[in-house]
């Protein structure tokens, strides 16, 4: 008794000091905005409110402190109550709530349900994640559920990327019962393990049965047949190239199609000729080139001579594996392909690094780039980017068949710094002042991991200085309503080398329905003083012209030589890098980048 006592006592405590603690903080926010208000009448136009009263700025600071621990004792809170939800209970082994769950999947309430299904997910997924092994009577419910149309789409997307075990099985039967209004669903779901050949024979009768003036959304194994071909085993590709190529011998494209075509576009939907076409040329069967020479002939037929060289080029990337070296490189030589067609051929001729480092083969390379007229940053960077294993010798010779000076000139100074090695990156930093110590293959891999890019490894400039810590790069559009400018700039602080430090942050803002727009202000506490930005509301996009402002503030406030450096990326993510005006110019130009002007440097 004295125990639960004590607990009620304790409680109501707890209760009353909460309350408190919300009530200061809401008459603490009144006062914040008071500051506001008489530093907003006294900034003179200033785009940047700067508060210098001690007694103020400690306040603030202090009101921010307090907002923060709001804001942790939150977050602390959702998070013990989504621990102690049935769902994640059972996650972490604890069998008493099987009852409890199955009884809220029985009760078929959907928002219930799809709680459980919220408890109950990996939010790690990636394509090694181990199944979710679900007790029988648990499993059996959740597969009852997925033939309801209340909760088919939902629970099938859920038991299939929880990859749940037993999931394959019962999606071939599903799908093989003709009763789900998910096949596309159930078929990807298959694919993606790619073993089951009954999936795939019920995809060719349902396709027979199909009519020729079908809708769109009958064709529901587009994205699910080029899965299989990807993950399925050598019977099953088989299968799918072998009906592929009789549809297409059976089903071959006319005149019809192709002004179809040329008149509509896009617009004139999902055309399963070519749709065959394409995948078996895309596929890695022995019977791709003789099935080329097939389509060519077939097609030619309605076609000018130049119109059939244009296709036979477009072709040319998918075959290029099954030839030989002497025949790749005959074919190489005598393609002409079009603007569009040229970096297809490209990537695949990078892939054979024999034939990429053939001197004839790259002098007609750079000489079908240069006639192509690729005028885009992007286009000549991943041009280089695929000549990255042509040998120096061979580059300067080849390079010397682009008629055009300034292009020539463009493409040899990007192939020296694609060229370059970890060593070399580390040594131009550490030489030019802007690192101390030399970054490792493994920072890098760290690095790239942390970002779910592992598999972009690479030991470009870009990778260094993002490892080094002294580089900032992100996408603009955050994709959280409204974009935390406070996160953002502890970031920067945090990539200042430690020559920025103690600085708080808090952002606020309020919602009105009527304009349906937030009033944002960001607070940044640094050196004793209080600078104030009311970002525009860009919805999920940081307003990087305002941020900018207060950024430079900052760091004329730090009174250090080195600055926050825009350089222009060209699309819509932002990249700094954190150094000294003059040493990140240098680096700039010695490897091609641009500092964008509309920002500056800070100096």
């Amino acid at each position: 008794m004295e125990n639960k006592f004590y607990n009620f006592i304790l409680a109501g405590c707890l209760m009353l000091c909460a309350n408190s603690f919300a009530q200061d903080l809401a008459k603490d926010s009144i006062k914040v905005q008071k500051i506001i208000n008489e530093s907003a009448n006294r900034k003179n136009g200033q785009e940047i409110l700067t508060v210098v009263d001690k007694e103020k700025v400690a306040f603030i600071s202090g009101y921010i402190d307090a907002k923060k621990l709001e804001q942790q004792k939150r977050s602390e809170q959702i998070k013990q109550t989504f621990e102690s939800t049935p769902g994640q209970r059972y996650r972490k082994g604890d069998k008493t709530v099987i009852p409890q769950i199955i009884s809220i999947l029985k009760s078929r309430d959907r928002d219930k349900v799809l709680e459980v299904m919220y408890q109950l997910n990996d939010y790690n997924f990636t394509n090694d994640t181990q199944p979710l092994y679900l007790d029988p009577e648990i499993k059996a419910e959740f597969f009852k559920l997925a033939t309801e149309d209340t909760f088919e789409k939902r629970v099938i997307r859920f038991l299939g990327t929880n990859k749940v075990d037993g999931h394959i099985a019962f999606f071939e039967q599903y799908l093989l019962s003709g009763k789900s209004a998910e096949n596309e669903l159930l078929f990807f779901w298959l694919a993606q393990d790619g073993k089951s050949e009954k999936a795939v024979d019920y995809f060719i009768t349902s396709f027979a049965k199909m009519p020729l003036n079908a809708d769109e959304n009958s064709y529901w194994f587009s994205d699910g047949l080029g899965d299989f071909l990807k993950n399925g085993s050598g019977p099953v590709k088989k299968k799918i190239i072998d009906f592929a190529i009789a549809y297409t011998e059976k089903n071959p494209v006319t005149m019809a199609d192709l002004i179809k075509q040329e008149k509509e576009g896009d617009a004139s939907g999902f055309d399963p000729k070519t749709y065959f076409i394409q995948l078996v040329l895309a596929s890695d069967d022995t019977r791709v080139p003789a099935f080329a020479d097939k389509v060519e002939a077939v097609l030619g037929k309605f076609m000018l001579p130049n119109d059939r060289k244009e296709l036979h080029d477009a072709m040319l990337p998918n075959l290029l594996r099954f030839y030989d070296f002497a025949k790749k490189k005959e074919a190489v030589l005598h393609s002409e392909p079009v603007k569009d067609d040229f970096m297809d051929l490209m990537d695949a001729v990078a892939k054979d690094k024999a034939l990429l480092n053939d001197k004839e083969v790259a002098q007609h390379l750079m000489r079908l780039f240069e006639k192509s007229g690729f005028t885009e940053k992007y286009d000549k960077e991943l041009f280089v980017t695929a000549l990255k294993d042509m040998n120096k010798p061979v580059f300067e010779s080849a390079v010397t068949g682009i008629r055009s000076a300034e292009l020539r000139k463009l493409i040899s100074e990007a192939y020296i710094i694609e060229s370059k090695t970890l060593a070399d990156n580390n040594s131009y930093l550490i030489r030019n002042g802007l690192i101390v110590t030399p970054v490792t293959q493994e920072q890098i891999k760290d690095r790239y991991k942390e970002d779910g890019i592992a598999d972009l490894y690479d030991d470009s400039m870009y990778s260094v200085l993002q490892s080094a810590g002294i580089s900032q790069s992100f996408d603009v559009e955050v994709g959280e309503y409204p974009a935390g400018h406070d996160e953002l700039l502890l970031q920067f602080v945090k990539g200042s080398r430690g020559k920025i430090t103690g600085l708080k942050a808090l952002q606020q803002s309020s919602y009105d329905e009527n304009s349906e727009t937030s009033a944002i202000t960001l607070f940044a506490v640094y050196n004793n003083k209080c600078f104030i930005i009311m970002p525009e509301d860009l919805g999920d996009w940081y307003d990087m012209v305002t941020f900018d402002k207060l950024l430079k503030a900052i760091v004329a406030e730090a009174r250090i030589k080195e600055h926050f450096v825009p350089l222009n990326t060209g699309d819509q993510t932002a990249w700094y890098i954190f150094g000294e005006g003059e040493k990140v110019r240098k680096l700039a130009n010695d490897y091609k980048l641009e500092v964008t002007e509309s920002t500056g440097d800070g100096e």
